[in-house]
């Protein structure tokens, strides 16, 4: 492959993406993606995340709604402490500390993918 050839292959590639970019970004601006529950954090999520950050956000968000539960809450001083137990097989409890001036959350599973860096009171490992 000479040069003008690699060029010409290389231009039609990079067409073909843009072309799939504007499709994808199309279908996202245009239409809005099944929700599987009625909480108003996945509606917003689902208005401002591309569909595949979405979707990823909603498995986590449901795993979150299913296995977990807020066994104990209380408040100090503009923070809120939450006891959150996940029901799956391990059954641990994991720890939210939510600071509601700032709307920072931090979680003891330490995960940085978690839901507590999303939802502020779930907690997903």
């Amino acid at each position: 492959m000479n040069l003008t050839e690699f060029f010409l292959a290389f231009e039609f590639a990079m067409e073909s993406q843009r072309q799939k970019k504007d499709q994808l970004d199309h279908e996202s601006q245009s239409t809005y993606p099944p929700l599987k529950t009625s909480l108003a954090i996945e509606k917003h999520a689902g208005e401002i995340y591309t569909r595949n950050i979405f979707f990823d956000f909603q498995i986590e968000l449901y795993k979150a709604c299913v296995s977990c539960q807020v066994s104990s809450l209380s408040e100090k001083d503009g923070v809120k402490f939450y006891a959150i137990k996940d029901k799956s097989l391990t059954n641990n409890v994991f720890k939210v500390i939510h600071h509601t001036t700032t709307d920072f959350a931090e979680c003891s599973c330490e995960n940085s993918n978690g839901l507590a860096s999303y939802a502020n009171i779930f907690c997903s490992r």
